[in-house]
Order: structure tokens, then C-alpha cells, then sequence
């Protein structure tokens, strides 16, 4: 496929995606998700005009690594939905139960590091959790770099453009799907009356 082809066919995916998560939500919670849609888009918007100017005639290009960036929040956003929903994996002889990162990275600490004062330990895992989430997030816009734009860049100037709009679509769908980070703000500072 074409970039353009491939540019339709993920901002497609990614519309009815928001469409119907937009669809099956309370009046509060579309409202929050609009008002998180419309400031995520701001710096992207920037973003692209910076861009527009070497990639004027390959826009097709930018948008398809905008949109393979938003996908790329995927396995992350599935990781949590399965902490929230309190998934259970059965296998033949053994169980997986998912948990959040920060309690993973809590009980190793406490379990390699037993007399650990609280705010060291709060620090390691805090640190802990951050190097787990960052590998497994990082990982996954690489591959999506690796697998979407490798074929349009020549330079490496160009690869570092390419990644900064998979940046920039990663951010821009966590900030507006994952329900801990700028969503919740939106929720409780600017929705409800104090």
C-alpha cells in the first residue's frame, strides 16, 4: 500500500474507533473526552506546521505516522484495561492475573529490599514503574516507526521527523484515551463545580 492509502485506512480505523467510544459514553464523560480531543489537538496542530514546510508534498506520509503513533498506544491501553476489568489469564497449569506497574514494582522492592525505609521505597518504585512503562511504551513506538516509516525516509533527519510524529500521535491518544492521565484532569478540575 501507498501512504496515502495507508494514511486513509488508519485515520478511518482510528475515527470510528473515537466515534464509538464517544457513542457508548454518559453526556459528562463525551463532554470531558471533547474538550481532552480538542486541547490534545493543539500541539499536534503546531506540530504539523512545523512539519508542513519539508513535507509539504508528502502530507499523506505525515498523517500516515500521526495515525500509526495513535495506534501504537495499543498495547499499553490493553494492559490497563485489563488491570481496571480485573482479567484473569488461565493457562493449562498456571494463572495470570494482571496488575498495575506500580504494584509489581512495589512488591519487588519490598521483596529484594525488606528493610528499606518508605520513602526509598516509594522512590525505587515509582523509578521502577517508570522504567517498565517507558521500555514497554518506547518499544512499541519504535516498532511502529520501524514498521510504517522505514520505507519513506532516505536521511536521518527524516527518521527523526518520522519519529517525532509517532511521538506526537502516541501523546496525543493517551492523553485522550487513557482515563489517568489528562482526561481525568478535564473530569475533575473542569467539569465538575466546586
Amino acid at each position: 500500500w501507498g501512504a496515502r492509502t495507508k494514511a486513509t485506512v488508519l485515520g478511518t480505523f482510528v475515527f470510528w474507533v473515537f466515534f464509538h467510544m464517544l457513542s457508548i459514553e454518559t453526556p459528562a464523560d463525551r463532554t470531558a473526552h471533547l474538550i481532552a480531543i480538542g486541547t490534545a489537538l493543539v500541539p499536534a496542530v503546531v506540530w504539523f506546521f512545523l512539519f508542513l514546510p519539508y513535507h509539504s508534498q508528502r502530507m499523506s506520509i505525515v498523517l500516515c505516522m500521526f495515525f500509526a503513533g495513535m495506534l501504537s498506544t495499543v498495547p499499553i491501553l490493553f494492559y490497563d484495561a485489563l488491570v481496571h476489568g480485573g482479567a484473569e489469564l488461565n493457562f493449562f497449569l498456571f494463572r495470570i492475573v494482571p496488575e498495575s506497574f506500580s504494584s509489581n514494582a512495589r512488591l519487588f522492592i519490598t521483596g529484594h529490599w525488606p528493610g528499606i525505609p518508605p520513602l526509598q521505597s516509594s522512590l525505587l518504585t515509582m523509578f521502577l514503574s517508570f522504567v517498565l512503562v517507558g521500555v514497554i511504551e518506547e518499544g512499541s513506538k519504535l516498532w511502529v516507526l520501524w514498521r510504517a516509516g522505514r520505507q519513506y525516509t532516505t536521511s536521518i533527519d527524516e527518521t527523526m521527523q518520522m519519529a517525532v510524529l509517532v511521538a506526537i500521535g502516541f501523546a496525543f491518544a493517551e492523553n485522550v484515551t487513557s482515563s489517568g492521565y489528562f482526561l481525568s484532569f478535564v473530569r475533575e478540575y473542569l467539569l465538575i463545580p466546586k
